[in-house]
């Protein structure tokens, strides 16, 4: 025979279980949500920070470049290193689609920039720019797209999106 008790706790138990499940779930599903999110809030922020200062040590060296006179060679390149490493994690976790595309601009004009400082100090290099007139018309392009590719970058700094990553912090 079954014990009266029991059969009169049966009916509470299985009600406070059911509704112990029902509110549970989506109470732990909202809690993890909860700490997914401040995780990658703090995540990006991380990676802000980084890109911040990668972002300002380009444009400092992009300031010589500013204004190529005579027959001055640069002699550095432009860092795209962390750039390149830190913006596909930001991708991941940022929402903020205008500041990943102007971020993506800046990266396009840091390599066309090395592409073309490559360029001319292999070709300074190999002839030299006072050995071969034909080359002097060259060096005139490599400086003007140098200087237009510096001024653009600084003018694309001054954008709305990434001139807040670089205030921000």
């Amino acid at each position: 025979m079954i014990d009266s008790s029991l059969g009169a706790q049966f009916w509470p138990d299985l009600v406070a279980t059911f509704l112990g499940v029902v509110l549970g779930i989506p109470a732990g599903l909202a809690a993890h949500r909860c700490r997914e999110n401040r995780a990658r809030r703090l995540r990006e922020a991380d990676l802000r920070t980084a890109l911040r200062g990668a972002v300002e040590r380009n444009l400092k060296l992009c300031e010589p470049l500013r204004s190529l006179a005579g027959n001055a060679t640069p002699i550095h390149q432009l860092d795209v290193g962390l750039i390149d490493d830190v913006f596909p994690r930001l991708v991941e976790v940022s929402s903020d689609i205008s500041l990943l595309e102007v971020l993506d601009r800046v990266r396009y004009r840091l390599r066309e920039m090395n592409r073309a400082l490559d360029s001319w100090l292999r070709i300074e290099h190999e002839n030299g720019w006072r050995q071969r007139p034909d080359l002097v018309d060259l060096r005139t392009r490599l400086t003007q797209m140098v200087e237009r590719d510096a001024v653009e970058l600084g003018d694309l700094a001054k954008r709305e999106p990434l001139s807040g990553l670089l205030q921000w912090g």
